[in-house]
């Protein structure tokens, strides 16, 4: 528990300036699921998750104690999202992988694509609900 509360309010100091320490893991957490992702590791989807889970403290730095006195809501909410779809690619990468190689580590388990026109509404239609709900 120690570990969390450090992890919460630590601070790197540069010169008059400060960063949590936390918002810099979480963007080096984020650097790493991407280029995982860019080489089609699994990893990728764990590590990503991890990292929007420390970013969304720093948005909401008021509910966690944190040393910042705003928060961002849209910013952590976006968070929230990137979490979301990052949990269901995870989730979609392992089935299918299962369901095409029977359980093995080789294959390749999704082939990306683009969105299709319904696909593309639906998100569009999300989108704005969530602008209008933000």
């Amino acid at each position: 528990m120690d570990g969390i509360l450090w992890l919460l309010d630590a601070r790197l100091h540069i010169g008059d300036s400060e960063i949590l320490w936390r918002e810099i893991i979480g963007n080096l957490f984020g650097l790493g699921s991407a280029l995982g992702g860019m080489v089609r590791r699994v990893w990728a989807w764990p590590v990503g998750i991890i990292g929007n889970a420390l970013l969304f403290t720093v948005f909401l730095g008021g509910v966690f104690a944190a040393p910042q006195d705003k928060d961002l809501y849209g910013q952590a909410a976006r968070q929230v999202f990137f979490l979301l779809v990052s949990a269901y690619g995870w989730w979609r990468w392992r089935r299918t992988r299962a369901q095409n190689n029977g359980g093995s580590s080789s294959g390749l388990a999704i082939r990306p694509r683009w969105a299709s026109a319904s696909e593309r509404l639906r998100l569009g239609a999300i989108a704005v609900v969530g602008v209008a709900v933000g």
